[in-house]
């Protein structure tokens, strides 16, 4: 068993068990019609170069500000303690990193573990479709270090498979501008370059990489803390510090697409880290504050739906591989 201190979660062995050069307008997020919460309140631009302005903290410990209110102003809210940064997981928790091909994501076999998976109901700027919160068993995967780069991207665009991303962006940069369609094409693309079985994280495992073992807001802990995410515009990858997985930019920077139709809540939900695959699959779920989110929006448990087709200057992809 994996047991970090503080208010992060045991992970325990569970058994064994998938664009234009620039970024479009960014595509609507609406709330569920179940849901009185407004919802889905991103504080985008199609514009990486104007994010939104964020405080870098928020003192939870006097009257913070919550920048998640529709008009884009901050307000005041009230929200819990603040809690210290996770430590690192056990030494030898996570596998050895890999990459399949010279221009292939880097790799990290992440254990078989159980997790809470969803946002409780007193955690602030929580939303109902984040619950109920629950157990959740995901199988051992590996998943990509970083966000997949506009140089791995393009390398999808040589073989003629993936559109092509501005020659003259930073290699390092994520791939934005990017739909759940194009982001399936990619990871089809390197299981027929690799011979390895790559697609989307299903929602779980995209969780479950993301906390690391948390069960706080955000995988440091319940303070925001601007200086731990990509805010304001997109940055090369690993510009934040990782977590306890050693994975970097699962909140800020991209937002990223996983593999389920949404559904409004968990109840249903697959406990075995699989995705939903009976939802809504016009739309599917895409994770992870991008770099003009708001605060709230930054939360780890914080989840969107978006059409297949959609395409923004906030949307990216991390990609998971099967492991033996």
């Amino acid at each position: 068993m994996i047991q970090n201190s503080g208010k992060s979660a045991a992970i325990e062995p569970a058994p064994a068990a998938e664009a234009a050069a620039s970024p479009a307008t960014p595509a609507a997020e609406e709330p569920p019609s179940a849901e009185p919460d407004a919802g889905f309140v991103d504080v985008y631009s199609a514009d990486s170069s104007q994010g939104a302005d964020q405080s870098t903290e928020i003192d939870i410990d006097g009257e913070p500000m919550n920048l998640a209110a529709a008009d884009g102003e901050a307000t005041p809210s009230t929200l819990p303690p603040a809690t210290e940064p996770t430590p690192a997981a056990s030494s030898g928790s996570v596998g050895e990193p890999f990459r399949d091909c010279e221009l292939c994501p880097l790799m990290a076999p992440l254990p078989a573990g159980k997790f809470l998976m969803g946002s409780p109901e007193d955690e602030p700027g929580r939303n109902a479709y984040e619950g109920p919160q629950r157990e959740v068993a995901v199988p051992a995967f590996a998943v990509s270090v970083y966000e997949v780069t506009v140089s791995e991207w393009n390398a999808c665009a040589a073989d003629g498979v993936c559109a092509p991303k501005s020659a003259g962006a930073d290699g390092k940069m994520p791939a934005l501008g990017v739909s759940f369609r194009d982001a399936e094409a990619y990871a089809n693309w390197l299981t027929r370059k690799t011979g390895r079985k790559y697609r989307l994280p299903t929602e779980a495992e995209w969780e479950y990489a993301a906390r690391a073992g948390t069960s706080t807001a955000y995988w440091w802990g319940d303070r925001y803390d601007a200086s731990n995410v990509a805010t304001r515009e997109a940055r090369p990858i690993g510009s934040a510090k990782a977590n306890a997985f050693g994975l970097h930019d699962f909140v800020g920077n991209a937002r990223e697409w996983v593999a389920d139709c949404y559904v409004n809540n968990f109840t249903k939900a697959p406990v075995d880290g699989s995705a939903v695959t009976d939802g809504d699959c016009s739309k599917r779920v895409i994770r992870g504050g991008g770099w003009a989110s708001s605060p709230a929006d930054m939360r780890v448990a914080n989840r969107s739906r978006i059409d297949v087709g959609g395409r923004a200057g906030y949307m990216g992809v991390r990609v998971a591989a099967e492991v033996k």
